[in-house]
């Protein structure tokens, strides 16, 4: 009899395993209770910081004015030699023995040009103390006159030799050298013996001021 019991224990306990297997089981889930938040420290991350705003500049803005009556205006000076209200423009040459033409020729010290209306046909007209100016590359250079002279052109074939009473050959003194002067100009005078020749010379010396 104790052993039906035992074994019938046994068996209902065995039959109660196959039919609630959910009694054995854990618990999916877990609640906890009982915690509050006491000596707890939240973290809290600092926001993001904007953006700095983009500021862009007003475009500016220019009236220009339509010149009125009687404004002045400065003139660009063009280049070259001014003497008696004309610019005549200035080529440098390796030689006096160029034919200058309607320009001013350069050969070191010395500017030549001929005796017309164009180019030195006033040249005569410069005394001493008097000035005149030269525009080199947009730069203005002031000369005030020396010394005038007058040399007679003696012919030798095609080119004259400057000479005084006759004698001597004063230009190359006068194109190195200037007579000690920083430029000297030069065009015909005297006589004219026709082809662009003449029977003298006429050098007026400068110095820049």
């Amino acid at each position: 009899m104790k052993y039906c019991v035992i074994l019938f224990t046994i068996l209902s306990s065995f039959l109660g395993l196959l039919f609630n297997p959910e009694t054995m089981m854990a618990s999916d889930t877990v609640s906890i209770q009982g915690f509050d938040n006491l000596g707890m420290v939240e973290t809290v991350l600092p926001p993001e910081p904007e953006p700095e705003p983009v500021v862009y500049a007003e475009p500016t803005t220019y009236a220009i004015a339509a010149p009125s009556a009687g404004a002045t205006y400065e003139e660009v000076a063009r280049d070259g030699i001014s003497i008696g209200g004309r610019v005549i423009p200035v080529y440098d040459v390796d030689s006096t023995e160029y034919d200058a033409g309607n320009s001013v020729y350069r050969f070191r010290k010395l500017l030549y040009g001929h005796n017309s209306r164009a180019v030195f046909g006033r040249l005569s007209e410069l005394g001493v103390g008097s000035t005149f100016t030269i525009t080199e590359g947009g730069v203005t250079h002031t000369y005030v006159v020396a010394n005038v002279d007058m040399y007679e052109a003696n012919y030798n074939g095609e080119f004259a030799k400057l000479q005084k009473n006759g004698s001597g050959n004063y230009m190359g003194g006068i194109a190195n050298r200037a007579q000690g002067h920083m430029l000297a100009l030069m065009t015909c005078a005297g006589e004219d013996l026709g082809g662009g020749r003449a029977t003298h010379r006429l050098v007026v010396f400068a110095d820049e001021i």
